[in-house]
């Protein structure tokens, strides 16, 4: 499972800093940063869930998991799928937001019903994980804000 988690973010890593570095000298790296953070601060999710890897990752900016998790749930609110995974594990580790099983189970499940493929048995294996962790009030909870996650986002 840690396994599974931690190919995920390598693979975030890699492509938030590919599109970070394409085509730019070090120089203008900084301005690229300055245009990301104006972007996500003006909503932008992809620019937030970028963020949000960029500080999960502490390779362009210090690590900071704090910071981390809030783009990728700033992210994650707006839908944008890519966020699900890391904010779900952020929350099952606690890293960056208290550790708080119901809404990893939340954010697992709704990564479950909407990405595919590989990504797609990640959150499902990881579900059942954390599901595992936790009673069956706890588990209702989840899927009932789940439901209604998935029923907003729909509107």
């Amino acid at each position: 499972m840690k396994r599974a988690r931690l190919l995920y973010l390598g693979r975030v890593v890699v492509l938030v800093g590919a599109t970070l570095t394409a085509s730019t000298v070090s120089t203008a790296q900084p301005q690229r940063l300055i245009d990301l953070q104006t972007r996500a601060d003006q909503g932008n999710a992809e620019a937030q869930f970028m963020l949000g890897a960029l500080y999960a990752a502490g390779t362009v900016v210090d690590q900071d998991f704090v910071e981390a998790a809030m783009w990728f749930q700033r992210s994650a609110e707006q839908g944008f799928t890519q966020s699900f995974l890391p904010l779900a594990n952020a929350y099952l580790e606690g890293n960056g937001v208290p550790q708080d099983y119901v809404s990893a189970h939340l954010w697992f499940n709704v990564a479950a019903a909407r990405l595919t493929g590989d990504d797609r048995a990640v959150a499902v294996e990881q579900r059942a994980h954390v599901q595992g962790l936790m009673d069956s009030e706890q588990v209702a909870e989840a899927q009932r804000l789940a439901r209604e996650w998935n029923g907003a986002s729909q509107r």
